[in-house]
């Protein structure tokens, strides 16, 4: 019979650059409504995006559990982009994306949920005729840990990957109340004092 799986949008809002509509998710026998609202203007070229389910439900992807026998979901997902500019033949744009309640189960990963409480990013992105960039002016949030990572890759002449991080120094309890619950039960309750530092500069010639 085969996996089944169905998506209806019955309606869609716009008002002036504001949208907001909902969509009814038929999956494996079951009925959920998913919402989205957001904001889009074409001639500022802004694109904002906000999904979340009905009620206190999860979102729950769909065909995850059929394919690698694993269930994903999450409270509510966004995601921005502005600012795009083209110059030079570099291509930039930044934006901000945000995930809350994400939870992963899958027994060869754990015989519980993991669960991140929220992960956010704040993003600066540089598109040239031979490279993709994420600036080191971009943020990433997770749980209670900041970085501000550089990213690229080279597409030729030769394939090319950098990676920079520098993590000034933070308090070492902030590391472990970041670790997904679930994942790390060993370590559930453990009290650290003191600093924590890390760098990482890393680049491979493909």
């Amino acid at each position: 019979k085969g996996y089944k799986f169905a998506f209806n949008l019955p309606t869609l809002i716009i008002n002036d650059d504001l949208f907001h509509s909902y969509a009814i998710i038929y999956d494996k026998g079951q009925t959920v409504k998913w919402h989205f609202e957001g904001k889009l203007n074409p001639l500022d070229r802004v694109v904002m995006i906000k999904l979340y389910a009905d009620g206190n439900q999860k979102v729950q992807i769909p065909y995850v559990d059929q394919r690698w026998h694993s269930k994903v979901g999450f409270d509510t997902v966004q995601f921005s982009l502005e600012n795009s500019r083209l110059s030079r033949g570099v291509l930039s744009f930044e934006g901000s994306a945000a995930m809350s309640g994400l939870t992963i189960n899958h027994p060869q990963l754990s015989p519980q949920d993991i669960s991140i409480t929220k992960g956010t990013m704040d993003y600066h992105v540089h598109i040239g005729e031979n490279y993709y960039e994420v600036d080191s002016t971009s943020t990433f949030v997770f749980n209670k840990l900041t970085f501000k990572p550089y990213f690229k890759y080279q597409t030729y002449p030769t394939k090319q990957f950098t990676a920079i991080i520098h993590k000034e120094p933070f308090p070492a309890q902030n590391l472990f109340e970041s670790l997904p619950d679930g994942l790390f039960t060993t370590l559930d309750g453990i009290k650290t004092e003191g600093q924590l530092s890390y760098n990482l500069d890393f680049f491979v010639d493909l």
